[in-house]
Order: structure tokens, then sequence, then C-alpha cells
């Protein structure tokens, strides 16, 4: 078996795989938390990282009749979600090629905070040459971002 390459993502805020830690996608190609797994609520990605896919499939769901590819963690291999190869119906047009991820199978990553945690550990103080003035707006900014990833997904540990 050859060697394991994956992708680091950057941004705001990452998904990655809940038993292993993988990043799978940004917040930036969420489309849509409004969707359903076979585990319960799911997300809606455009592009997906680090995942192998499975044989394409008829399935039939709830939106019709759809061919789809199941998408496995590429470290662990624990099953996600799908994408969806083909649409029949013409409302659901939309799906093509895009990644449905299970809730309860990812988790958010605040990269801000992540970032503010490591600066802290290593000992860089809080007041910045202009002073403070950019710290404080780097708070507001994690606190937005915070507040926008648990509205897609709920509280931290709510599931």
């Amino acid at each position: 078996m050859g060697r394991l390459f994956k992708l680091h993502l950057y941004g705001e805020c990452i998904f990655s795989c809940e038993c292993c830690g993988t990043h799978l996608a940004s917040q930036e190609e969420l489309i849509s938390s409004a969707f359903r797994g076979r585990t319960g609520p799911a997300f809606l990605f455009n592009r997906v990282v680090n995942v192998t896919e499975s044989a394409a499939e008829d399935r039939v769901m709830t939106t019709g009749l759809h061919t789809i590819v199941d998408c496995y963690c590429n470290d662990c291999g624990n099953n996600l979600g799908w994408r969806y190869v083909e649409a029949y119906e013409s409302s659901q047009k939309y799906k093509k090629g895009r990644y449905i991820l299970e809730r309860a199978l990812i988790t958010p990553i605040d990269t801000l905070a992540a970032e503010r945690a490591a600066a802290n550990a290593a000992g860089v103080g809080e007041v910045s040459e202009s002073g403070g003035q950019e710290e404080k707006e780097t708070g507001e900014h994690a606190q937005h971002t915070a507040d926008t990833v648990e509205a897609a997904i709920g509280p931290a540990g709510g599931g």
C-alpha cells in the first residue's frame, strides 16, 4: 500500500472526521444544513477532500431516484456520507456532484480559536502593535464564527 497523502484545509471553520480528525471540508463549501442522512441531520457541501468513494449505485431516496457513491474517510475508513452522481428528478439536479456529510460523523474545528490557543501557549502577549484593538476585533470575529457554526450545526456537544 502506498503512502497516505492528506490535504490540510484552511479557513475560519473546518469540518473533520469525528473518528480521526482528518480535514474534509471548509465552511465556505457548505451549501445547506437542511438535509437528512442515515444517522439524522446532514450537510450538503460543494466540495470535499480526503475521501474515497465506493462504486456507483442507484438508490431511491425521499426526494426520488439518485445515483450515488458512498464516501469514506481516507485515513480511518469511516463512512461519512455520499456524493450525488446523478439526480433524475428535474428539481433535484442541483445536487449532482455535491456531497452529503452526516452531522454525527463529522465535527467542526474553529481554526481561529485553535490559532489563539497556540499563540497563548507560545507566550504571545495579548497586546498588539495597535494597542490591543486588533485582538478585540479578532475576538469579535471569532465569536461571529462560533455563532455561525452553532447556527448551522447546533451547540457543541449537542449532536
